[in-house]
């Protein structure tokens, strides 16, 4: 069982493998993607192994890189009456143990490529504004770059972004209303929103609001 477990898992890393890269593209801490529970990613993992398989089979059933029945045997756990088969799947490994490696590593590489280049041209030909199946998960990423204004679904908004100014409450013994251009940003691991870079920053004490005119209120900001 043990075996077959790990084989199963080998079979199915080319989609998680695809599905990395492609969410993330090259890894930055600006990611316009929230990680996802293990379990929500194993049933498009699967759609997505399977595909791979099938494309890379047609490639390898040239040079007899995989003998199918060795491969549902390990897979299954089955290798016959009394495993007479099993010296027979164990001799074809032997045999030939580079094949099964090159046919991964190839498989692993190929899917870190084809996520990365799926990534890059979603985001060149802002495909994720049109179509809501290929869009990314992060909703903060497409807030604060002010894309969300150009989706399909909304009324798209004439002219050229010039930049994002951001309002931040933030807790330093007493609460502060911060406001500033947006520069950088990063997410944590979770993809959740962590730090925001502001420039041209100013704050002001948030319970001014109650004590300062309006017209005053715009004047007194510190730096």
């Amino acid at each position: 069982m043990a075996v077959s477990a790990l084989l199963l898992l080998i079979l199915l890393l080319p989609g998680f493998i695809l599905q990395a890269s492609y969410t993330r593209g090259v890894w930055r801490w600006n990611s316009p993607v929230i990680s996802r529970p293990l379990t929500d990613q194993i049933p498009s993992s699967i759609i997505s192994a399977a595909g791979l398989h099938i494309l890379w089979t047609a490639f390898a059933s040239f040079f007899g890189v995989i003998k199918y029945d060795v491969l549902l045997m390990f897979l299954l756990g089955n290798f016959g009456h009394d495993e007479d088969r099993f010296p027979y799947a164990l001799a074809t490994i032997a045999e030939h143990p580079y094949k099964p490696a090159i046919y991964f590593f190839t498989l692993y590489t190929f899917a870190a490529v084809a996520g990365y280049v799926a990534h890059k041209a979603v985001r060149r030909w802002h495909l994720d504004h049109k179509f809501r199946f290929v869009r990314f998960s992060n909703e903060w990423f497409y807030l604060l770059k002010a894309e969300i204004t150009q989706f399909s679904e909304t009324d798209n908004v004439e002219g050229e972004h010039i930049g994002t100014i951001l309002g931040a409450v933030v807790h330093h013994k007493e609460d502060y209303l911060y406001t500033g251009i947006v520069i950088d940003y990063f997410f944590d691991k979770e993809g959740n929103l962590d730090r925001v870079i502001l420039k041209e920053a100013s704050r002001r004490l948030l319970c001014d609001d109650k004590t300062t005119p309006p017209a005053l209120r715009r004047i007194r900001t510190t730096l």
